[in-house]
């Protein structure tokens, strides 16, 4: 697979902008985990910065360090995957309709709540007028944003493109959620005991993670994405089969690292457990939800990790060469992604 990551640029709840991506964690306090957001104004006319949402700006910042860190000569198109969309210009349309009476509404509102909103306005600061699509697949919205972009540059390898995951976390949508028990109640926790407290739900988090990806490695290549596959509706053991079809396919017997995503609810934890234990991982284990929370997209956070473990090393003892990615939702998707060193 012909898809080689050549720059990151992410927001997060760590300090992910400012530093690379790394599995020491930035302790938060409660059941929300927001983003650290950066200083705007060095990616966007301050005079824009006031009509931009949000979720936007976080994904202004976050591309635009990504081409920075990738260095292209230019950006031949932009792919996100969210699952949630704008959900801040979402709800502010939907207020609007009730207080008008459903009269009267300006469209403003409405165009800047649709889900391709962020993939146009990443094109439009990066002056792209190539390939722009957005998927929004629930908790695989970001494997299928980076599988189109694989197949792309199996046709394109020169190309440059823009793979984004992006989702945001407001009040309306963490009251929403809470109705269905999935978050741990705040009293007495924080992000560094997630996995030790044995209670159920997790912690809700954010993030906004793009990657500069094109068929060719160069001197700023963090890694290769050697294996991409998605399961909707299949059981744990067909999860494990497939990431012991897609070890054997590349020559691997286990991997150097196993990426879970585990989020500190026990029901779900065990099935991690059992994924570990079922592909008889050798390597090391590491979770990361613990960092950035649980959203939709989680796994772009995820997978810019991975890469920046196999360009810097895991210690000056023991470089990794390969990592396994695993993330599973409650609506039965599980994704698969390998990343091999360049």
């Amino acid at each position: 697979m012909p898809l080689f990551i050549n720059g990151i640029g992410a927001v997060s709840p760590q300090n992910s902008f400012a530093a690379a991506l790394s599995p020491e964690p930035l302790v938060h306090p409660g059941n929300q985990l927001h983003c650290q957001e950066p200083d705007y104004t060095a990616f966007i006319d301050a005079r824009h910065i006031r009509r931009l949402s949000r979720i936007v700006k976080l994904s202004v910042a976050a591309s635009s360090r990504a081409v920075q860190d990738a260095a292209p000569a230019a950006i031949d198109g932009v792919i996100v995957g969210t699952g949630w969309g704008c959900i801040e210009d979402t709800v502010t349309f939907l207020h609007k309709m009730v207080e008008n009476k459903e009269e009267a509404l300006s469209p403003t509102a409405f165009i800047h709540s649709t889900h391709n909103t962020i993939a146009a306005r990443v094109a439009f600061q990066l002056n792209c007028k190539g390939y722009n699509t957005t998927y929004s697949h629930r908790s695989i919205s970001f494997e299928n944003a980076l599988l189109d972009a694989a197949l792309l540059l199996a046709e394109m390898p020169e190309r440059n493109l823009l793979v984004g995951g992006v989702d945001e976390l407001t009040a309306t949508s963490f009251s929403i959620l809470s109705r269905f028990d999935l978050f741990k109640q705040p009293q007495d926790f924080n992000s560094d005991t997630l996995f030790s407290i044995g209670t159920a739900g997790t912690v809700a988090g954010e993030g906004s993670v793009f990657f500069s990806v094109s068929g060719t490695h160069n001197e700023h290549s963090y890694c290769q994405v050697a294996d991409i596959q998605t399961l909707s509706f299949a059981s744990n053991d067909d999860g494990i089969m497939a990431a012991r079809k897609m070890l054997q396919r590349h020559g691997l017997a286990t991997a150097d690292f196993l990426l879970l995503g585990n989020n500190g609810d026990g029901e779900s934890d065990q099935q991690y457990h059992s994924f570990e234990h079922g592909i008889a991982h050798q390597g090391q284990t590491l979770n990361f939800k613990h960092l950035c929370g649980e959203y939709p997209t989680a796994s772009a956070f995820a997978i810019g990790l991975g890469a920046t473990l196999l360009k810097q090393g895991a210690s000056a003892a023991s470089v990794p060469q390969s990592v396994l990615f695993y993330n599973r939702s409650p609506q039965s998707h599980q994704a698969l992604v390998l990343l091999r060193a360049c």
